[in-house]
């Protein structure tokens, strides 16, 4: 079970001005299942592969969709002085790529959810690779989310391998690839994105009970179709606990 705390600090020109406020509360939440597929471990190496499946339901606050219901949105292509992003004021054009669909806390929609992830090491390398596809369907104000995959991968050794704690450092491509979302009916041309990350990753595990992990994504490929958010880069982290 999986319930995250989303905040969302943001900034937007608008008709009025430059607007400032925040988003912050609970996600959907996501029931997930894995089961270990496969797994053999010998004296040099492990391999390991699962296998994951879900549903995520609809718990957190979708009421930033309804922005998406007030904008006048064209499939295909849009004009300028149409375009969800744009906008006209007094001549000067006011652009913003921040809408409700990047703001919304939930979708309203129940999602399922699909995965993988492997792990093979031989001495102290090792290599790891998962991915997640996530099937939407139509939430709140007629809105749906596009079909998601994300995945990483890549390369990594153990610095220490010691009896009771290691820590690794590990080489990391990440991507997803989303398609256009939709309300109503209507295609929406500032949705869908490709994109590829690298960057490094650090891992440290203390005894059977404590895994933690930071990571720093770069952009190496970002291909959006419209005027839309996208990160300069990302910072990843997680510690676990198991008891």
């Amino acid at each position: 079970m999986n319930l995250p705390l989303v905040s969302r600090t943001f900034r937007r020109r608008t008709a009025d001005g430059v607007e400032r406020d925040d988003e912050t509360g609970p996600g959907d939440l996501s029931l997930l299942a894995d089961v270990r597929a496969f797994d053999r471990v010998s004296d040099r190496g492990v391999l390991r592969f699962t296998v994951l499946g879900g549903l995520k339901l609809p718990s957190g606050d979708s009421g930033r969709l309804a922005e998406e219901a007030a904008e006048p949105h064209h499939e295909g292509h849009a004009a300028a002085g149409h375009h969800p992003a744009l906008a006209h004021v007094v001549g000067e054009q006011v652009a913003s790529g921040v809408h409700g669909h990047d703001l919304a806390l939930g979708s309203g929609s129940v999602d399922g959810i699909v995965g993988a992830s492997l792990f093979w090491s031989w001495r102290r390398a090792f290599v790891t690779a998962s991915g997640q596809y996530a099937v939407r369907t139509e939430g709140d104000f007629d809105y749906r989310y596009a079909n998601d995959l994300t995945w990483v991968a890549g390369p990594g050794v153990f610095a220490v391998l010691a009896h009771d704690w290691t820590v690794t450092v590990q080489g990391l491509v990440s991507g997803e690839t989303k398609g256009k979302d939709e309300i109503d009916g209507r295609t929406l041309d500032d949705t869908g994105i490709t994109s590829l990350f690298a960057g490094p990753g650090f891992g440290l595990t203390w005894g059977t009970s404590l895994h933690a992990e930071l990571a720093a994504d770069l952009p190496v490929v970002r291909n959006n179709t419209a005027v839309q958010v996208v990160p300069d880069y990302r910072l990843r982290g997680a510690v676990t606990w198991r008891f």
